[in-house]
């Protein structure tokens, strides 16, 4: 008799088995596998955990250890040094985290809490699920439940049944607050204007955003000045670098030459500033698409801004890869519209071929 050598399960039956995946809403690859598989299990034991403490919250720690105790044998690599391990898909990841889809919440001294739950509509009858519970705990929508990577999507259920089963509606604009407020092209830059103006000091190190260049990616910053007319200010974007990949932003602001000052903008909202600033110089981006089976390929030449990849994130969209200075997403139809009105209000034009647009 000969003994047969057990293979440890494919990324794809544990998710069948341990999580219950159904076979026709499982995500596309393994990386997208491996993270709901990692969701999954975070929700389970912070939810758990919590119930068990007495503080009614659960340390990071502990939470870590819970974890490495369900995945390590499947995912043996989880806890490495590595980018995609469990300390980027929890909270650091800048592809994505469950803090960043608003399902953990952070509490001071390294403790966590399940974020509340909340369905945000996508599309007639399609809605994010942003929640700190496992998807066990919504048994009547289990059908319904689509995974893409860390978050979920549920499909085919109207407001009234979610709101029957206790799901608060929760608008895109709200959702997205955290990531940046949600102002108009024009009304990012009329906020920066209201804020408590600083004296110019700008020295040779620091270096002014150029603008758009469609054959280029991102956004060029030179030591050039380059301004925009904006009301009755010149008005620019400058890097003030304080590090190799570190600095702060301002918005330098002329109305005469006795009038030279400057307002601090965020890192959460200096490419918004930036794009905004495309506008008025009469430099507006462009995002081209193309209608495929699966959706629209979007092509894009720069990294959206926080509020806007975090809506890529939670709604389907599928990063493609770089070609020729452009980021190509692929963006499921029902989640189009969303990201155009998005775009269009951080002032970038979309143009889907065959549109007429």
């Amino acid at each position: 008799m000969s003994l047969e050598i057990l293979r440890p399960p494919t990324i794809a039956s544990f998710a069948k088995d341990a999580i219950g995946l159904l076979a026709a809403n499982a995500t596309r690859s393994e990386a997208e596998l491996r993270a709901t598989i990692v969701a999954e299990t975070v929700r389970v034991g912070l939810c758990r955990l919590l119930h068990e403490s007495p503080l009614r919250r659960v340390h990071q720690n502990q939470l870590r250890n819970w974890v490495r105790r369900k995945l390590e044998g499947v995912i043996p690599d989880l806890f490495t040094d590595e980018r995609g391990n469990y300390r980027d898909l929890l909270l650091d990841g800048r592809g994505g985290n469950l803090g960043f889809t608003g399902d953990v919440l952070t509490l001071p001294d390294g403790y966590l809490y399940p974020a509340p739950t909340r369905a945000i509509p996508i599309a007639d009858n399609t809605y994010v699920l942003a929640s700190g519970f496992p998807s066990t705990a919504f048994q009547d929508l289990r059908d319904r439940l689509v995974f893409t990577a860390l978050a979920r999507r549920i499909e085919g259920v109207t407001k009234p049944e979610l709101q029957a089963l206790g799901i608060r509606i929760q608008s895109i604009e709200s959702y997205l607050a955290s990531s940046g407020a949600n102002e108009s092209r024009d009304g990012i830059l009329a906020d920066v204007l209201k804020r408590p103006r600083q004296p110019w000091v700008g020295t040779a190190s620091w270096q002014c955003y150029r603008g758009n260049n469609p054959s280029a990616y991102g956004f060029p910053f030179t030591e050039e000045s380059r301004t925009a007319r904006y009301g009755q200010h010149d008005v620019s974007l400058w890097w003030e670098p304080i590090t190799l990949s570190y600095g702060h932003y301002w918005l330098r602001a002329t109305r005469s030459r006795r009038e030279d000052h400057a307002h601090q903008v965020s890192p959460r909202e200096w490419k918004r500033v930036a794009l905004a600033l495309d506008v008025v110089s009469g430099g507006q981006r462009e995002a081209i698409g193309t209608k495929g089976p699966l959706g629209v390929t979007l092509r894009l030449n720069f990294s959206p801004a926080e509020n806007v990849y975090r809506w890529f994130q939670v709604s389907g969209v599928r990063w493609l890869g770089r070609r020729k200075a452009q980021d190509e997403w692929e963006i499921p139809l029902p989640a189009l519209e969303p990201i155009r009105k998005l775009l269009d209000q951080a002032g970038v034009r979309i143009r889907v071929l065959g549109e007429g647009r």
